[in-house]
């Protein structure tokens, strides 16, 4: 008899009350055989972060903006509501009533306040006023210089990695593309511009969880895949890789929803994988230590705990990146696989460069032999693309802001 039972069946007048009610007290109390799972949710989180609402990376883009833009869960805005209340005092007035004007004063406003973005020092000020000047010019023929001298400000106060500052990017470039207010040489110009924040927004938010926003971006690659695009070799390769990690991060992630669903279940072995893609691949911290909370004297405890060594002490990366390459093993062909063997690649390199000594001489020339078979079997890290690296973060040639002739 257990002792929870035995003491309530003591002290009780119907001892066979008390087996009913012993078990209920054991697992609140933590005694029982449910007391582990008791201690934290029975439901792990989840693969993915919470799915952005693609429309909220979209700035507004109308005549007048009545309100300040939407801040997107878990990023950082454009700008601050300081900002937008510092342009609402300064430029709101005449920019509620710019709709009703003729064209030559709503240009001479936005060479105002375009004047006032090329030197104002606060990022998110120039960035909202950019937007602004864009959204005032970029339909008609005479502002389009205007509006294309706003992408290129935008572009000098724009962050390469920031999801929210490169979607504008896309929004402004694909519409002076497809306008014919734009000239059509400058067209061909927003057609590479484009594209590049199409694959760089694309593989930002993949990098980001956001699966489901990056396949529907990347499905806007053949907008612009023009003959200007096409004669481009390197663009025309950065797309066709963007689209491919999509389909196989979708395929991926396919596998992995089945394997979560039978973690759920109870399954040991299926919490391997999702370990790996929350360790390694894309760090995800809650699920890898509901995952450890749950089986911590499992493989993927023990696993866990090599890792952590070898992150400590440089000599315990032999035994790491040998039980990471035997899991690779097992697992199918995909990111997931690639990804654990680039771990893996990672540690037998970082112990290659301990100094050698007399403990160490076999693992040293076995390590230089499984770096050549984790090569061969698919070990690939990342894809290191950046299109708009070098054209976004620095100073530009600003187009001129005067009017062309026809």
């Amino acid at each position: 008899m257990p002792i929870v039972p035995a003491i309530i069946a003591r002290y009780c007048r119907h001892p066979a009350l008390s087996f009913v009610i012993a078990p209920m007290l054991a697992t609140l109390w933590g005694l029982g055989p449910q007391s582990a799972a008791a201690t934290f949710s029975r439901r792990p989180p989840p693969l993915l972060p919470p799915t952005i609402v693609l429309h909220d990376l979209w700035p507004d883009l109308s005549l007048v903006q009545k309100q300040p833009c939407t801040v997107t869960p878990g990023m950082k805005p454009l700008y601050s509501m300081a900002d937008w209340r510092w342009y609402q005092r300064r430029y709101g007035a005449q920019a509620r009533r710019v709709k009703y004007e003729y064209l030559s004063k709503r240009l001479a406003f936005a060479a105002a306040m375009l004047k006032q973005a090329q030197r104002e020092p606060h990022r998110g000020r120039t960035r909202l006023l950019c937007l602004r000047v864009f959204a005032l010019c970029y339909q008609s023929r005479s502002g389009s210089s205007l509006a294309q001298a706003a992408v290129s400000r935008y572009m000098q106060v724009t962050k390469l990695h920031s999801i929210v500052q490169i979607a504008p990017i896309w929004q402004m470039a694909n519409l002076l593309a497809y306008l014919a207010a734009t000239p059509l040489v400058d067209r061909r110009r927003y057609d590479i511009l484009a594209e590049q924040a199409n694959v760089q927004l694309t593989l930002e938010l993949l990098w980001a969880g956001q699966v489901r926003a990056a396949y529907r971006v990347v499905r806007h690659l053949g907008i612009h895949e023009t003959l200007t695009v096409r004669a481009d070799r390197r663009l025309m390769f950065e797309m066709s890789v963007a689209r491919t990690i999509v389909r196989q991060t979708q395929r991926m992630l396919h596998d992995l929803d089945r394997q979560y669903r039978l973690m759920l279940s109870g399954q040991e072995s299926a919490a391997m994988e999702v370990y790996l893609y929350a360790a390694v691949v894309s760090p995800r911290p809650h699920l890898r230590a509901w995952i450890l909370r749950r089986w911590s004297r499992s493989p993927v405890g023990a696993l866990d705990r090599i890792m952590v060594a070898c992150r400590r002490d440089p000599s315990e990366c032999y035994p790491c990146a040998r039980a990471l390459q035997a899991e690779a093993q097992v697992l199918p062909a995909g990111i997931l696989r690639n990804r654990v063997l680039f771990a893996a690649l990672t540690d037998y390199l970082r112990y290659l460069k301990l100094p050698l000594n007399r403990h160490n001489r076999v693992e040293r020339t076995l390590s230089r032999i499984a770096v050549q078979q984790v090569i061969e079997q698919g070990a690939r890290p990342n894809p290191n693309i950046n299109p708009l690296q070098g054209l976004v973060g620095m100073a530009t040639s600003i187009v001129s802001a005067t009017r062309r002739a026809r």
